[in-house]
């Protein structure tokens, strides 16, 4: 890490820990997020559980514990499993000032239909299909990756 920062204008982490399916990241994925704050990660961002975890910004660095699984094996795709759904994090950096300018995020489903598997953007998916449980769901996994009851429609791109 420490190498990194002495060659880089800015330093993400990717951890690869939490146990698969766990709904919240546990004290030992916490406890490597402490650690690549305390060495410089300018952003931390999880993966592993293979479902959407919650992010939470602590010490002035955003940590997102885990994005999901972006694209899950058929068998495992039955409509509305968890790992049908994930989220893709934006990053936008002010080059200037060398550092992350906002975080933003799409939530994502994979899809099975016809024998094929796809991956969908929520918004466009909610926009061609009339499924209110569907809507919901994408709402309910945004506020899932945000860690509070923040949105009430389905957006295109949500404000981390």
């Amino acid at each position: 890490m420490q190498r990194a920062k002495a060659q880089a204008d800015l330093v993400v982490a990717v951890m690869h820990c939490g146990g698969q399916n766990n709904e919240a990241p546990d004290a030992y994925t916490r406890y490597i997020a402490s650690l690549l704050r305390a060495n410089g990660a300018d952003l931390i961002v999880g993966h592993h559980p293979h479902v959407v975890q919650s992010c939470e910004k602590t010490d002035g660095v955003e940590t997102v514990f885990c994005l999901g699984n972006l694209l899950c094996w058929p068998e495992e795709a039955d409509e509305y499993n968890s790992q049908t759904y994930s989220a893709v994090l934006h990053a936008y950096v002010d080059e200037q000032k060398k550092r992350i300018d906002r975080l933003t995020f799409r939530i994502m489903k994979t899809v099975v239909a016809d024998g094929k598997v796809r991956v969908w953007d929520g918004y466009t998916l909610c926009r061609t299909t009339s499924d209110e449980h569907e809507r919901r769901l994408q709402v309910y996994y945004a506020n899932k990756f945000v860690g509070r009851k923040q949105f009430t429609d389905v957006q295109e791109e949500y404000p981390l």
